[in-house]
């Protein structure tokens, strides 16, 4: 994704103090931290061939993408995180990451990309219900999730979830409720 805009909302204020964690029906939030890189690199990989179809973030995640490419690609996130530029979660159950969503600056509103192994795509409109119902308390206008004009799967997801199109980030179908 990584299509940042300037914004002023106050999420993006080095005085937020975004929510450390969000707790759902076998799984919670963490945010991203190079922690987690080996279960997040085994969560990827496990369905690596659907991610680089559906979210078409310009080849990710790369065949060859070591341990220690995923620590450093962590590490950046986290630093994201404490800056206050953008905030990345990891999905976790008690056993493996399963996930990992990106809330990342779009005009005075937020934008959001998540994705979940495939053993969980059958949970995934509960977890992105869970989301965007805790992104409503976050000082923001709103909340888009642009989807990769490909990913008919995920449109067709968020469009069930009653999620109406909206503008977005170009060459994006985007959706806000």
């Amino acid at each position: 994704m990584r299509i940042r805009q300037a914004s002023t909302a106050p999420i993006w204020k080095r005085s937020f103090n975004p929510p450390k964690r969000l707790s759902g029906d076998g799984w919670h939030l963490i945010p991203l931290h190079p922690d987690v890189a080996e279960s997040d690199r085994d969560a990827f990989r496990s369905c690596s061939e659907r991610l680089r179809t559906e979210l078409d973030w310009n080849g990710w995640p790369p065949e060859q993408f070591t341990l220690e490419d995923n620590i450093r690609d962590l590490a950046d996130h986290y630093e994201e995180f404490v800056r206050r530029e953008a905030y990345a979660y990891s999905i976790q159950t008690p056993d493996s990451c399963i996930g990992c969503i990106y809330i990342e600056p779009w005009n005075t509103r937020a934008q959001l990309a998540f994705w979940v192994v495939d053993s969980w795509l059958d949970r995934e409109s509960q977890i992105l219900t869970a989301i965007l119902n805790w992104l409503e308390a976050w000082p923001v206008e709103g909340v888009i999730v642009p989807m990769s004009q490909h990913n008919t799967r995920g449109q067709a997801v968020l469009e069930d979830l009653g999620l109406q199109r909206c503008e977005g980030p170009e060459s994006h179908v985007s959706f806000r409720r």
